[in-house]
């Protein structure tokens, strides 16, 4: 659903279509390539999307802009990228490189920056977002796996810097990390032992 309410994105068969949310109607095919397009995620201004896509053998990232109907790539080079999320401010875009990168682009420039290494947890493939923009666009929080095997949350400058950690606990599969709205603080997914995560 894009942030305004009114329209809706899916994928279908490896394609993405959209369609208004709220009345009935044909949907509109936005996507014609044989490779599996998915990951959807909308810009804050509702205008445009962000998908990943194996077209080509590897899976990189791509721009669709409603205004003017056009896809743009964005990454390239060996991949995987997986997992985009849109800045707050809608210019940036963060994303996972090859299980072990996270990374972030500039929609405007296509150039992107390495911002923190681990081991980002991924499963289950379509639901997990292990990684959030702070509301100010200036902070990355993400979860990892570290010492022991345990994951858990750390902080990094969404312009690169040291990465710290900020949860503490004997986390194992760990991930889907979201801030309060006015940026005061976070909440992660936990499964210590063998509950069910919460």
């Amino acid at each position: 659903l894009a942030p305004d309410g009114k329209k809706l994105a899916f994928t279908s068969r490896g394609e993405i279509f959209a369609t208004a949310a709220k009345e009935n109607g044909e949907a509109t095919r936005v996507t014609f390539d044989p490779g599996n397009d998915g990951e959807i995620h909308w810009a804050p201004d509702s205008k445009r999307i962000v998908f990943s896509s194996d077209r080509g053998g590897a899976t990189h990232l791509y721009l669709y802009d409603f205004t003017t109907r056009t896809e743009t790539p964005l990454t390239s080079g060996a991949g995987p990228d997986n997992t985009p999320i849109w800045s707050p401010d809608g210019k940036s875009i963060g994303f996972i490189r090859a299980g072990r990168e996270l990374r972030v682009v500039d929609v405007k420039t296509k150039r992107d920056r390495l911002v923190a290494t681990g081991y980002f947890d991924r499963e289950p493939f379509e639901s997990w977002r292990g990684y959030a923009w702070s509301p100010d666009n200036r902070w990355i929080a993400y979860a990892s796996g570290g010492a022991k095997g345990f994951s858990n949350v750390y902080l990094v400058p969404a312009a690169g810097g040291e990465s710290r950690v900020v949860s503490f606990l004997p986390n194992v599969f760990g991930g889907t990390v979201a801030w309060s709205p006015d940026g005061t603080f976070l909440l992660f997914v936990s499964r210590q032992r063998t509950e069910e995560g919460v």
